[in-house]
């Protein structure tokens, strides 16, 4: 609820879908969403992160990654708080549909920012490994992923 609240206070700096645009040319994205530009050299997507109304930061142009490491690092934050202590080695879970190049640069912020990344799998098995995790050791979970052409389906049997 707070996030919603915010996105309409600070619209120039609201990014939505930044896992989607890490790692991403502008042409292979089309429309490109709001404070989204083109590298000149590279062509890959950079945002506008525009000027606090304060005065205390000035436009800056950072890549998705920097900014899903600083979203990282917040949950980092909260997770110690929650526990009140460090966070241990971490798996990340990311959508389905994101390309192992990206996965690589997903796990790259998170250790920027100091965690100990273990693995980044996809958010439908982190599901199906965690579903019944109380079942005894015979019980077998099989996990298929499929790419579809308007998201991801996964099944678990």
């Amino acid at each position: 609820e707070a996030a919603k609240m915010q996105a309409h206070k600070n619209r120039g700096n609201t990014f939505a879908n930044l896992l989607y645009l890490i790692g991403k040319k502008a042409d292979e994205v089309g429309k490109l969403p709001n404070g989204t530009v083109a590298d000149e050299t590279t062509g890959f997507i950079k945002l506008v992160v525009e000027a606090s109304a304060d005065g205390s930061a000035e436009e800056c142009v950072k890549k998705p990654e920097e900014l899903l490491a600083m979203v990282l690092e917040r949950c980092k934050e909260l997770a110690e708080n929650h526990v009140g202590g460090k966070v241990g080695p971490t798996v990340l879970t990311v959508p389905l549909v994101l390309t192992p190049e990206q996965r690589v640069l997903v796990a790259a912020a998170g250790q920027s920012i100091g965690l100990d990344i273990l693995q980044v799998m996809s958010e439908p098995t982190a599901v199906a490994i965690s579903y019944d995790c109380d079942a005894p050791p015979a019980a077998q979970v099989v996990v298929e992923e499929e790419k579809a052409e308007e998201g991801a389906a996964a099944a678990a049997e």
